[in-house]
């Protein structure tokens, strides 16, 4: 089995060609960190690779060691990245599950307006701030009980829940909630709610009550 101490250095000028292709591959839009690479290339090599892409104008740094290979408008010049990719980049490279929080969380239920330029996420152990000119992705640690277990649609409701807050809390949330996701998910939510804090589980189990009550 080969470990690390076996690994040789690659030439410079190699792990730059290795890492361009895997992104040219990727597409213009894509955006990377070293660990995105694998572990085919020493850490050190893929790092400095990056640098030297970043310098020579194909990468560019969005966050302390992340990247992007921009795409080009033939009038507008160089677009942002999406939100979207550097969420994908982040659960490809084993970071998540991601979930989001705040006013984030609320703003997908209806419950309150979205914040546009700011966007919450929470993971457990994770603390990253990525910022382009249009959006500023914050993704802060929650605790693992609000993750584990949970369905991603209840735990996200849960974080809703908290955002609103339980002195703020009315039967109208419950309704704008029950217009935003599928009558599928109803029994699933109100299965799980057992697991949410103790004020938010009467509004949980409403939410199939006032699904039953309409049909």
């Amino acid at each position: 089995m080969q470990t690390m101490s076996d690994v040789q250095p690659a030439p410079a000028d190699s792990a730059e060609v290795q890492l361009l292709a895997h992104i040219r591959r990727a597409g213009r839009g894509s955006v990377w960190c070293a660990e995105r690479f694998g572990t085919e290339l020493p850490r050190n090599s893929i790092d400095q690779a990056l640098v030297r892409l970043t310098h020579k104008g194909i990468l560019v740094r969005i966050a302390h060691g992340v990247y992007y290979y921009p795409t080009m408008h033939p009038l507008s010049g160089q677009q942002q990245p999406m939100l979207a990719d550097v969420l994908q980049m982040l659960a490809d490279v084993g970071v998540g599950p991601l979930i989001p929080t705040g006013a984030t969380a609320a703003a997908l239920f209806g419950l309150c307006d979205a914040v546009p330029t700011v966007v919450q996420y929470g993971g457990v152990g994770v603390s990253r701030t990525i910022a382009t000119s249009h959006w500023t992705l914050y993704v802060r640690p929650i605790a693992t009980r609000a993750i584990e277990g949970l369905h991603p649609l209840t735990a996200m409701l849960i974080q809703a829940m908290r955002h609103i807050g339980q002195a703020q809390w009315t039967d109208a949330h419950v309704q704008l909630v029950r217009r935003t996701i599928l009558k599928a998910s109803y029994e699933r939510i109100v299965e799980q709610s057992v697991l949410a804090p103790a004020w938010m589980r009467a509004s949980m189990r409403n939410l199939f009550k006032a699904h039953q009550d309409i049909e």
